[in-house]
């Protein structure tokens, strides 16, 4: 049935082209025509076989004519024009364009692209036509009516999406774009009612004349945190969902829909997208064996995906977590079955089995994301966390320079700075431990940079997962502090900064090791997170969800810092990433205090391993 289509259509393109000739010649010479029956005579069949040849070669009767486009109707100018130039030339060459007005030419251009391009359009149109009377008519499938904010390619393909798939739950009856030259204007048969302002006049308009919405839907990656949140404002006043568009990758053209997408917080966050260095961070990871150490955690399993996407040599994924390893392998796997992948259940803490696994994976970058992270458990468990942060750090640094690894990239945290909480204290001192090593003479052609970042949503242990568990049950949603506030971007964000700050260490010839840290943005109040979280919901915060104070835990403090009062931060040429100048100290020193620390956590004394960190960080209080 299909080949029967293709041939169909070809028979229309080649008498298309067939009638295009004489046609051109009589509007050209009108009855004058019967004295250029020769040239047409042996003229057509020529251009008939010419134009046959490069409507082929560019596709022109593979294309569905239900769906034509622009992109359709470039792809036919170029195939008629390229072969009209042809059979200008053969005929030049048979007959000096003898009998062949020049102007007959350019007319049959015209008539061509008018018979070819023609019927394909009218057939797109009607085909809408019938859909929507479809629709229209079907009492089958209850339709949601939605409000579409914003103008895009993406919204279009989705309004278009919607009109052309008649099992489609949805009807747009409105759009909102913050463009006042679209105001009044109709995209698909659909008005532009105004901007952000004009939502909720729009939401009540729309009910009076019975299409009361249901939903409004957000085109992403064209409004601020701070818009969105006064659109989800507008829409809980409405009593009325909110959605997003999700992003053009995930459009199935195999079934022709857009599945929407919920508000999630990050879309509240609204951060700017940085832009990105991706061709160098393709180089830098291409063709190289990469080992990753806390390869199961939230961090280390998004460098794990990001890494496998620029095609490493060899990716070691190295965990403590038997499940957490699994998992990941498991992805990597399914997503990059060619990429050799080599799943390791080791401990950072044990030193002698590091420098084995490295001996036998030869890595060439190390991304040290192996820690302990959560700030109350590491009050609770001081001995551990100093074990794992500072000594584990330590054997990883010390295993890279024995084994010759070119680079190790180590994650750090915001809470390094000014630390209350022994995560934060641990981390510093595994900072200054690097730093120290990268600096000295034993660091040999190894490269060091730690990169220094706050809270990433969604991550394991994060207050985000805990939110949505309370807001599931029913509240009461806890928050120590009215006041508070934290950093926040997405792993996915954080971990792209990350291999780009791997990257730019890899081209710096002044050698040493740095440490970067990423821009965080404006710093979040937990307790409008956690509202704002229940309104996404489709809750009311402090009727149907309890917010709860409950007081700052052991180590946590009101707001964190990204820098020391003591670090100068400098920009760099790389958008999103700053240089900390921090306090240096000698290897030797910094030696001697790690070894220490290392040696009292190992008698597991939590007490006399929490007063040492105190006496070798004054600042941690």
């Amino acid at each position: 049935m299909r080949i029967r289509k293709i041939f169909i259509i070809a028979l229309y393109d080649m008498l298309s082209v067939a009638v295009s000739l004489p046609l051109a010649m009589y509007l050209r010479v009108g009855d004058s025509i019967v004295n250029y029956i020769e040239i047409l005579f042996i003229g057509t069949p020529i251009f008939i076989a010419i134009s046959m040849v490069f409507f082929l070669l560019f596709k022109i009767p593979l294309r569905v004519w239900q769906y034509t486009s622009t992109e359709d109707m470039v792809a036919i100018i170029n195939a008629v024009s390229i072969s009209i130039l042809i059979f200008v030339f053969v005929m030049f060459s048979y007959s000096r364009l003898e009998g062949l007005p020049r102007s007959v030419m350019v007319i049959d251009w015209f008539l061509v692209l008018s018979l070819l391009f023609g019927p394909r359009f009218l057939y797109r149109v009607l085909s809408e036509k019938t859909i929507n009377i479809d629709l229209s008519n079907s009492s089958s499938i209850q339709k949601i009516n939605i409000v579409l904010i914003g103008i895009t390619e993406h919204s279009e393909q989705f309004i278009r999406s919607v009109v052309n798939n008649k099992k489609s739950a949805y009807r747009v009856v409105a759009i909102i774009d913050d463009d006042a030259d679209k105001y009044g204007k109709y995209i698909r048969n659909i008005r532009v009612y105004g901007g952000i302002d004009k939502l909720e006049f729009t939401i009540g308009r729309l009910r009076k004349n019975g299409s009361a919405p249901g939903k409004i839907v957000i085109t992403p990656g064209i409004y601020s945190g701070e818009k969105t949140q006064e659109i989800l404002g507008v829409a809980e006043k409405k009593g009325l969902t909110l959605s997003r568009l999700p992003r053009l990758t995930d459009f199935n053209p195999a079934t022709d829909t857009i599945a929407l997408r919920e508000i999630a917080l990050e879309d509240l966050l609204g951060r700017p997208q940085t832009v990105l260095d991706r061709d160098m961070m393709r180089k830098f990871i291409a063709g190289r064996s990469v080992l990753i150490t806390g390869a199961g955690g939230s961090i280390g399993a998004e460098m794990a995906r990001q890494v496998a996407s620029y095609a490493p040599s060899h990716l070691c994924l190295l965990d403590i977590s038997e499940y957490n390893l699994y998992e990941i392998d498991m992805k990597i796997s399914n997503t990059y079955p060619e990429l050799s992948c080599h799943p390791i259940i080791g401990d950072v803490k044990d030193e002698k089995s590091l420098g084995m696994i490295f001996s036998r994976e030869n890595p060439q970058i190390v991304f040290h994301a192996a820690a302990l992270k959560h700030v109350p458990l590491s009050e609770i468990n001081a001995c551990e966390a100093m074990l794992t942060n500072i000594g584990g750090s330590r054997n990883v640094a010390d295993v890279c320079v024995k084994a010759g690894v070119e680079e190790m990239v180590m994650i750090s945290t915001d809470k390094a700075v000014n630390p209350t909480n022994v995560m934060g204290a641990t981390k510093r001192v595994a900072e200054s431990y690097v730093q120290a090593l990268g600096n000295s003479n034993k660091a040999n052609n190894t490269k060091f940079v730690t990169i220094r970042f706050g809270n990433v949503l969604g991550s394991t242990g994060s207050v985000i997962p805990l939110f949505k568990k309370q807001v599931k049950n029913g509240g009461p949603v806890t928050v120590t502090h009215p006041e508070v506030t934290r950093y926040f971007m997405t792993i996915r964000e954080a971990v792209e900064l990350v291999i780009e700050a791997g990257a730019i260490i890899e081209s710096d010839i002044d050698g040493g090791s740095k440490i970067f840290v990423l821009d965080m943005g404006e710093p979040v109040l937990i307790d409008d997170l956690a509202r704002q979280l229940i309104r996404l919901s489709g809750l009311t915060p402090g009727e149907d969800i309890q917010i709860k104070y409950s007081g700052l835990r052991p180590g946590e403090k009101l707001f964190e810092e990204l820098f020391h009062g003591e670090e100068a931060p400098l920009a760099t040429d790389y958008e999103g990433i700053s240089l900390a100048f921090t306090r240096e100290g000698t290897l030797e020193e910094v030696t001697k205090t790690v070894t220490e620390i290392v040696a009292v956590a190992s008698m597991r004394n939590d007490e006399r391993a929490i007063e040492m960190l105190h006496k070798s960080l004054p600042e941690y209080k």
